[in-house]
């Protein structure tokens, strides 16, 4: 079934939002400033912090270079803290 025979078996509220939805998500309008000349993006490079490698990137507070590098750290700091619980506990 497509979305308008859908839509015509919903009460009138969330017909409206989805014939609204479906205005929104067409492709012309999903596009609509791509290739524009202000799209420029400034490129960073910094250091990871969890293995000391510089990597460039155009988002500002990225502080790894991939996703798994991320969780590693992750990983470490919960142990870390976990530890310290842990120590605490047993004095």
């Amino acid at each position: 079934a497509s979305l308008n025979s859908t839509a015509s078996q919903l009460p009138l509220s969330r017909r409206s939002a989805i014939i609204t939805m479906q205005r929104r998500t067409s492709p012309a309008r999903v596009n609509l400033f791509a290739g524009k000349a202000n799209s420029r993006k400034m490129i960073y490079t910094w250091t990871c912090q969890y293995c000391g490698q510089p990597f460039e990137t155009t988002v500002y507070s990225q502080r790894y270079c991939n996703p798994t590098h991320k969780k590693y750290a992750y990983r470490e700091r919960r142990k870390s803290v976990h530890a310290l619980i842990v120590d605490k506990n047993t004095e």
